[in-house]
């Protein structure tokens, strides 16, 4: 192959490139894996009557699939993986729940209040955790899902009392989000 210069690149464009080498340098990209300080927190927010403790409720999903993955996954790494029940599920309140999804913001609290404990603690055995967020929704979870990110992120995972953990100016410290809805 040879190489065939066509024209010289213009002084703009070697600055612009420069720029952009630049920024790369200075912007931190970590692929999961390759940060020996980075731990994976995974939530799994089931659909409408789905709940993978109930076999009468229907076949496993593919949420509680991923879930029960990740947590297999994790087992080596120190990693965590919650399952949530979707919404219906609940006994007694079932029938309220599947009409208007009364426990959506019970259940988005519930994943918060686990997500921030377990940050904390990894913060508190090592002050430079990098914390991976992914998770997987269906159906109603999707929403479940939207609110468990949305109070994640305003609230932070550092936060408890006087005390902080991880870095006290960016208290939220989620290096990264993937989410699936299925």
């Amino acid at each position: 192959m040879t190489d065939n210069i066509l024209r010289q690149a213009t002084q703009a464009e070697v600055d612009a490139l420069n720029a952009g080498r630049t920024f790369a340098g200075q912007t931190r990209t970590t692929v999961f894996g390759s940060n020996p300080n980075a731990k994976a927190y995974f939530v799994g927010f089931e659909g409408t009557r789905n709940n993978q403790n109930d076999p009468s409720k229907g076949p496993i999903t593919n949420v509680a699939v991923l879930t029960n993955q990740a947590n297999k996954a994790f087992e080596q790494s120190g990693g965590q993986a919650e399952y949530y029940p979707g919404p219906g599920t609940q006994g007694a309140l079932q029938f309220l729940d599947l009409g208007f999804g009364s426990t959506i913001p019970f259940a988005a609290r519930a994943a918060t209040d686990g997500f921030q404990l377990w940050a904390q603690k990894q913060f508190e055995s090592n002050p430079n955790t990098e914390i991976n967020l992914a998770g997987a929704s269906f159906s109603r979870g999707t929403i479940t899902h939207t609110v468990f990110l949305n109070t994640a992120y305003s609230e932070g995972v550092g936060k408890r009392g006087t005390e902080f953990f991880g870095n006290p100016s960016e208290p939220t410290q989620i290096t990264g989000y993937s989410a699936y809805w299925i």
